[in-house]
């Protein structure tokens, strides 16, 4: 599933387009393969006003979007990021009872990587979340 993922991301990165609301219910499982769906909210990257808005869903949008900062294509990976982590751990990242609790949970971006919620993946597949669930924006595309 992650790698149909990645590889519809990079396709649409390369196109220039940004998808903005990667998330589960926005993956379609066909057998095999993963296809992304819903571009309603997608945008050309080079649209610096549309690279400003807070757009995506609780919980898999990432902290620069939350916090009405400018963003670029690397939120998508943090959206993958976080549709991987609900995939091995039935929970989002940044749970909470409330939309501004999650909110919140996202600006801070504090994940929990406990061994009780992943249980014996590997040590890539932790680094690789660790990687995309990054706080820093420059996270690697």
């Amino acid at each position: 599933m992650m790698l149909c993922l990645l590889s519809a991301l990079a396709h649409l990165h390369r196109l220039g387009v940004v998808h903005r609301d990667v998330k589960a219910e926005n993956i379609l499982l066909d057998r095999s393969k993963a296809v992304l769906s819903d571009l309603g909210i997608a945008a050309f990257l080079k649209d610096e006003q549309a690279m400003q808005k807070r757009v995506g869903s609780p919980g898999y949008a990432p902290p620069e979007v939350v916090t009405d900062l400018p963003y670029d294509e690397k939120v998508d990976l943090f959206g993958a990021g976080a549709v991987l982590y609900f995939a091995l751990s039935n929970t989002l990242p940044f749970p909470g009872k409330t939309l501004k609790k999650v909110l919140e949970a996202t600006a801070r971006c504090k994940v929990r990587f406990d061994a009780g919620l992943f249980g014996d993946f590997s040590g890539s597949i932790m680094q690789l979340l660790k990687t995309l669930l990054q706080k820093d924006p420059t996270r690697p595309s």
